[in-house]
């Protein structure tokens, strides 16, 4: 739930595109605050994973640019 000062409401759904270090492009999806992962170049997604690493677990749709 988000509070806007206003009123409370719950966002169902949010996404980013995430860009590696390493050039590898990852979308990212919270769906009900399940999130996922696809990378868009190919079948692994061992680039997000080392990426999450760096950035202490931080999921990509808080940090950064979206803190």
């Amino acid at each position: 739930m988000f509070n806007d000062g206003v009123e409370q409401y719950q966002v169902p759904h949010e996404f980013d595109l995430l860009a590696t270090p390493t050039s590898e492009f990852y979308v990212v999806v919270a769906i009900f605050g399940e999130e996922y992962v696809l990378n868009l170049g190919g079948p692994e997604i061992d680039g997000y994973e080392q990426w999450l690493k760096s950035n202490n677990y931080a999921s990509p749709l808080y940090h950064g640019k979206n803190a």
